[in-house]
């Protein structure tokens, strides 16, 4: 989780998530099948279109996090974003 530390990292997940790197220190102390459903929950993910709340349940929590950070970098790149909930749906939580 140290990757999230980074000032430009904490930045642009806190675009993803209005809860920042809170969210990502809460979801260090749950069990690993739960962080992704708690990161979900928490920032309002729903809205990105990337993958559903079910799928994302399916997930581990920093792939979650990296995955919707980067689509929100990427913007309407759809190709890049279909190869990220590819990536996400094939990335199971345990």
């Amino acid at each position: 989780m140290k990757a999230f530390a980074t000032p430009e990292v904490a930045s642009a997940w806190t675009k993803t998530c209005p809860a920042g790197p809170r969210a990502i220190a809460d979801m260090a102390r749950l069990k690993r099948e739960d962080g992704a459903k708690h990161l979900w929950d928490t920032c309002k993910l729903s809205g990105s279109g990337l993958i559903s709340a079910e799928e994302a349940a399916k997930t581990d929590g920093l792939a979650l996090a990296a995955a919707m950070t980067a689509a929100d970098q990427l913007g309407k790149a759809e190709v890049e974003r279909e190869l990220l909930a590819f990536f996400l749906k094939a990335s199971p939580a345990i």
